[in-house]
């Protein structure tokens, strides 16, 4: 649940945690930076941020795209409205082969097309995200292009572009917890725990009903060993123990990460371990 709702986050990163990015699942955990966006360290992007991930084993899909041209007055029938409405679970659902296969029956220049075409392509790990989503800046799906392009970004590793990417998607679609988990899980990647908590408590109270922020935001109480935090988003979320074991294993890869060692460097504490049940929750931190 430390999820890159980036989905593909995660795969870039190397992290076991989830990002959602504009197509992720519901799920959302921290997954290896698979992608978002966490576990297996989003945003797409699970504790990962906008994160939802992409299949473990995949290679890069070659599509013939049509010429990309990107027009936001442009409109689809009734019918066409119902074909992305299944396409877009298909995608909840990770079916994104059989999802690329049906949007290519939708005219591809209405602009929320566009956007859903090229969140399927950054799924399945395609070259040809990238031209999609550079066709949406400075359209009226702006936020969405820039979101889409921090989390490829992500992906290659280039965590300067990505974050510049995710701020400036953030600052287009200030509401959108999607955007703000993922931007959470990308500062928690880069050992800034204060940006980090500040954007996955603005995602997690933008949209309560998902797990994601709740999931990263455990993970950074993990981290800080910080048990008034963790006590209270472990009795939140409800954690399962597949749950636990993800978030042991993302904490345990961050710390490596952190301390800069290649051997096994411990969680500070243990998501194991049953705690009692949270009375309030934790205070951030006041600014110096």
């Amino acid at each position: 649940m430390t999820r890159f709702q980036l989905t593909g986050l995660w795969t870039g990163l190397g992290v076991l945690l989830v990002l959602v990015s504009g197509c992720a699942t519901s799920k959302g955990t921290v997954r290896q930076i698979p992608s978002a966006a966490v576990v297996g360290v989003p945003v797409e992007s699970r504790t990962t941020s906008s994160v939802d991930e992409a299949p473990e084993v995949i290679a890069p899909v070659k599509v013939q795209e049509p010429e990309i041209r990107v027009n936001c007055r442009a409109t689809l029938s009734k019918d066409d409205e119902l074909v992305k409405a299944l396409v877009e679970q298909r995608v909840r659902d990770g079916n994104y082969y059989a999802a690329l296969a049906q949007i290519q029956s939708l005219p591809s220049e209405v602009a929320t097309v566009a956007a859903l075409r090229a969140d399927i392509l950054r799924q399945l790990q395609s070259p040809q995200a990238e031209a999609w989503y550079v066709a949406l800046q400075g359209s009226c799906l702006a936020g969405r292009a820039e979101h889409g392009l921090g989390l490829l970004a992500a992906q290659r590793n280039d965590y300067t572009q990505a974050l510049k990417r995710l701020i400036s998607a953030s600052r287009l679609l200030p509401a959108d917890s999607r955007v703000r988990n993922d931007l959470g899980f990308l500062y928690l990647h880069l050992n800034m725990d204060a940006p980090a908590e500040f954007e996955l408590r603005t995602a997690y109270e933008l949209a309560p009903e998902d797990k994601v922020p709740g999931f990263n935001l455990a993970l950074l109480a993990l981290l800080r060993q910080d048990e008034g935090a963790w006590v209270y988003w472990s009795d939140r979320i409800s954690f399962t123990t597949s749950d636990r074991e993800e978030l042991l294993h993302s904490c345990q890869y961050l710390m490596r990460k952190r301390s800069r060692s290649q051997s096994s460097v411990s969680c500070p504490m243990s998501p194991r371990t049953a705690l009692p049940s949270a009375v309030q929750m934790p205070t951030m931190p006041k600014g110096k």
